[in-house]
């Protein structure tokens, strides 16, 4: 980086160096103002990671009324009478938010793929059946106090953007929110913070410097399918109009039905029915 020139102070060589110098980013940020890389004014194709999370907006709905009291057909002079504001019921939609790291210095990224093994009389394992297993992402970010946002606005919730950054992750891994992570090699989807790491040092005093664990999520589809219409329940299912019938005559007149009880007036006493059938 080229050397700066500073009113009442000898050039320095970077802007770390005037950083230290002067013992205060944000006093070298009003004096020089924040600074930006070269490549970031060409919009978000200078960047190769981000990351992407949807957040909840509530959004009140406002619904102009017009008020006008009428009591008993006149207007009442006591009350207001216009336009007024009311506040009816709240929507809540969702909005994809990027979050632009100042530096990404290391990535890695593990893929694991598992094979079923079942055990045999004699001879190696069967394998029958392979899966993946979740994606896994390491990343090393840095954040510098003395740079501007990529996206104006971002990483200003705290004392200095660093300290931001880091409860930003903070933020984002207790929400438990699936994120989405876009590298140089491949794009993750369903990704969940597993750990943040922190290290401050002497060359942290205005930056910060932090390792965050990526894991992927498995999200499971059920399908439902209807076996039928009707209700499985004896007491709502339509079962018609049940009536006695009276057997006709010539089945009233077969040999020992007579003595059968309602065929004849017969009645049952010891082992069995009196009469013969």
């Amino acid at each position: 980086m080229g050397a700066f020139s500073v009113p009442g102070a000898v050039p320095v060589i970077s802007w770390t160096s005037l950083v230290v110098r002067y013992q205060n980013a944000a006093a070298v940020k009003n004096l020089l103002g924040p600074w930006r890389p070269p490549q970031w004014s060409q919009g978000s194709s200078a960047q190769l990671y981000s990351l992407t999370v949807a957040k909840i907006v509530t959004v009140n709905e406002v619904q102009p009324t017009t008020v006008n009291t009428v009591i008993n057909g006149v207007p009442n002079p006591t009350s207001p009478t216009g336009t007024q504001t009311l506040f009816g019921s709240q929507r809540q939609s969702a909005e994809n938010v990027t979050y632009f790291f100042d530096a990404v210095l290391r990535v890695e990224h593990r893929q694991d793929l598992v094979r079923t093994e079942h055990p045999v009389q004699s001879g190696a394992s069967i394998v029958d059946h392979a899966y993946l297993r979740p994606a896994r992402v390491i990343l090393e970010i840095g954040m510098s106090d003395a740079m501007g946002s990529f996206t104006a606005g971002q990483f200003t919730s705290s004392v200095s953007r660093s300290i931001s950054a880091y409860q930003t992750l903070l933020d984002l891994q207790n929400s438990r929110v699936p994120l989405t992570l876009s590298t140089r090699l491949n794009q993750y989807s369903n990704m969940l913070i597993e750990s943040i790491g922190a290290v401050e040092d002497v060359r942290t005093r205005f930056a910060g410097k932090f390792q965050v664990v990526f894991s992927q999520i498995m999200v499971a589809t059920i399908a439902t399918k209807t076996v039928t219409a009707r209700p499985d329940q004896t007491d709502t299912t339509n079962e018609g109009v049940k009536q006695p019938i009276t057997p006709p005559a010539t089945i009233q007149s077969l040999p020992g039905l007579g003595s059968f009880p309602g065929f004849g007036g017969g009645s049952t006493s010891g082992h069995g029915a009196s009469g013969s059938w």
